[in-house]
């Protein structure tokens, strides 16, 4: 465990969990589209699963680094809204019905920061 609350394995690096993934799915889906997309097209070539075991590499290594980069540039605001997506079953509904209340009360608190940070926290 990292000093701000992350899942960190033994060299250090963010263990990828659910919240964590669907907290970064949107920039994932952003950042990893090239390898995404280069890897849906292997597999719709060819069904056996050795033959695109590189275009998944390049998917997972993609990931990987964008979530290192949140974790090094935000890992506050990343905690927070990790956290958030955790404690409320992934469920982005509930995690943008908290975000629409604090932002209506002018509540600064994790979620809307991170949504708030997040944009210039990473490059596109």
């Amino acid at each position: 465990m990292s000093a701000s609350g992350t899942p960190v394995d033994a060299s250090g690096e963010p263990i990828p969990t659910s919240s964590v993934l669907m907290a970064a799915s949107k920039h994932i889906a952003v950042r990893c589209r090239a390898e995404n997309i280069a890897f849906l097209n292997c597999k719709k070539k060819d069904p056996n699963p050795e033959k695109c075991l590189d275009k998944g590499r390049q998917v997972t290594s993609c990931v990987f680094n964008l979530l290192k980069e949140l974790h090094q540039k935000c890992p506050k605001e990343m905690d927070a809204y990790a956290g958030c997506m955790y404690y409320y079953t992934n469920e982005f509904d509930f995690v943008l019905l908290l975000a629409m209340h604090e932002r209506r009360h002018g509540v600064k608190n994790g979620v809307n920061a991170f949504r708030d940070f997040i944009e210039g926290c990473v490059t596109m």
